[in-house]
């Protein structure tokens, strides 16, 4: 078992940034089983975080919240192996009821894997839908295959940005008190935290952070920071060095990997991540 230390930022780099689209996006797909799950069985909730998934439970994987059926259930994808799995209830990556190795299988495969786990737990199959609405191209939504094996070098890459993340996201949120949980969200596969939620007769605003692995934004992974209702973009400040403005979709700052691996060390990694959103979430709040 490919187990982490939950309580420490692993250093980056050993992979390019650039070089891990390829498995952001086979992530991504695989991803969407885990999230179908939870949209189809997980008691609903007005939040929508019975869509969420979680980080962990010892292991780089995406996990969906438990249902009830015949048994308990849970869904979760492993990087790691790029393996799908059935899992009992629990905060670790315990009790394997079944599992579906990804590589040289279609999306198609891993969706009628799903239906027939589900039914085999004593769910409705025909409750799961999936489709790729708001996914970026790829040959998996046209019945290409999924190429990745256990413990390659970029998946394994890929999986420590979520890692660092969800430690950096709790430990910033460890001192306040306004931070909701921490979910990774199917459409863009982003880890975040909405915090900072102010309600005056003069402002009212949600401020969130996080991480997305890439997008049509930019291919390579990026920290962000952004703030609800959208600031008008038309007179934006100089941000600060060295983070962006984001425009397109919503407003905010981010903060490229590229960045970020310039730093050789794992200790500076994780100031500068920290200082960028420590910084980024007072200087949106003062604008």
């Amino acid at each position: 078992m490919n187990r982490r230390n939950p309580q420490e930022w692993t250093r980056l780099g050993a992979v390019s940034p650039e070089r891990i689209s390829e498995a952001r996006l086979q992530a991504h797909y695989a991803s969407q089983i885990v999230a179908a799950f939870g949209a189809a069985y997980v008691t609903r909730t007005e939040d929508l975080s019975h869509m969420g998934m979680t980080w962990g439970g010892g292991r780089r994987a995406f996990i969906s919240g438990a249902a009830s059926g015949a048994r308990i259930v849970r869904m979760a994808l492993d990087l790691d192996r790029f393996e799908l799995y059935a899992l009992e209830p629990g905060s670790e990556f315990i009790g394997v009821l079944d599992r579906f190795n990804l590589k040289g299988t279609t999306f198609p495969d891993a969706s009628r894997w799903l239906r027939k786990t589900t039914a085999k737990f004593g769910f409705d199959p025909e409750l799961v839908k999936i489709d790729f609405e708001g996914l970026l191209d790829h040959p998996l939504a046209g019945g290409g295959e999924f190429t990745y094996d256990g413990g390659e070098e970029d998946l394994v890459e890929l999986g420590k940005y979520f890692s660092n993340a969800e430690y950096i996201l709790r430990r910033i949120c460890s001192s306040t008190s306004d931070c909701s949980t921490t979910y990774i969200w199917s459409p863009l596969l982003d880890i975040n935290v909405m915090y900072a939620m102010e309600e005056t007769s003069d402002k009212e605003y949600t401020l969130g952070m996080g991480l997305i692995p890439g997008d049509n934004h930019l291919t390579e992974p990026y920290f962000y920071v952004n703030r609800y209702p959208a600031i008008a973009t038309d007179s934006l400040p100089e941000p600060p060095a060295p983070s962006a403005w984001r425009t397109k979709d919503w407003t905010g700052l981010t903060l490229a990997a590229s960045e970020i691996v310039k730093f050789s060390s794992a200790q500076e990694q994780l100031q500068m991540v920290e200082n960028f959103l420590t910084s980024s979430s007072t200087f949106l709040k003062n604008l």
